[in-house]
């Protein structure tokens, strides 16, 4: 399993405005590809980093734990309709759209489905320009 973001999901957040703070990124080379490899961000100046750099995201750690607040609504809108998980139902956790998104992205990497998990975060995050209010 892949413990970052995709090139495509980091771009999409990169290009969209995601500023969260990251370890890692992609390099971007004088042609306008990327490094297949990931790069150590403090190796880098902070000019350079504007440049030359898309921040990658440990989906677990950042996206899911850290950032999950900032990635996802921490509020539910009048209109969405989720799929509780009868145990949440049962134990009458109230549970946040932030806290929702969180686990069922978990719920996807324990299936070994990266590309789902990463398509659900970019559906569901506050970056994706069609979730912004």
């Amino acid at each position: 399993m892949n413990k970052y973001t995709s090139l495509k999901l980091s771009k999409l957040l990169h290009d969209n405005g995601c500023k969260l703070k990251s370890r890692k990124a992609y390099n971007l080379m004088p042609d306008g590809g990327f490094y297949d490899n990931l790069v150590n961000v403090h190796s880098f100046s902070k000019s350079i980093i504007k440049d030359r750099l898309v921040l990658t995201y440990d989906i677990l750690n950042d996206i899911c734990v850290k950032f999950a607040k900032e990635v996802f609504p921490i509020e539910w809108k009048d209109g969405d309709s989720i799929e509780t998980p009868m145990s949440e139902i049962l134990s009458g956790e109230n549970i946040m759209p932030w806290q929702h998104h969180s686990k069922k992205v978990l719920f996807l990497l324990q299936q070994n489905k990266e590309q789902q998990a990463e398509d659900y975060i970019w559906e569901n995050c506050l970056f994706n320009p069609k979730n912004k209010q």
